[in-house]
């Protein structure tokens, strides 16, 4: 039940995100499933409309959506998360540039910026990190 409440939640804020912006369309797409520490379950989503290229790297929206509540070092718990990435596919490279991450009641708890600290690590195969960079590296093809 609480899964299905996480997950609903995470919808409606999409579309609430999408409606108060009308900037951006935004269309999550379901990449898989990871987990932290072997334990805490989450699903990974990117937002196909926000994929970019830019001098020669794809930048997007990526979202994670945990089964239960997490915590940050701060203490602030957390269902959700959306990342700005980038990822260099010539180089089999990705870095976080935002992340916010959003309460239960999909209010911002948390934000981190990368700013100018941008630090590129190889994705490793077999990971859900790779299965975001194959469905971004091969949309760019």
């Amino acid at each position: 039940m609480a899964t299905t409440v996480i997950r609903l939640s995470f919808i409606a804020a999409c579309f609430l995100f999408t409606a108060a912006s009308n900037v951006y369309a935004v269309s999550w797409k379901s990449v898989g499933s990871g987990s932290l520490k072997g334990i805490e379950k989450f699903d990974v989503y990117i937002d196909t409309d926000s994929i970019r290229r830019e001098n020669g790297k794809v930048r997007f929206w990526q979202g994670h959506v945990f089964y239960s509540e997490q915590t940050l070092p701060t203490g602030k718990p957390y269902v959700r998360v959306s990342m700005e990435r980038v990822v260099d596919c010539a180089s089999n490279t990705a870095s976080t540039l935002e992340a916010v991450f959003y309460g239960g009641d999909s209010s911002v708890v948390d934000r981190y910026a990368a700013g100018r600290d941008v630090k590129f690590d190889t994705v490793s195969p077999g990971s859900i990190s790779g299965a975001v960079f194959n469905y971004i590296c091969g949309s760019e093809k």
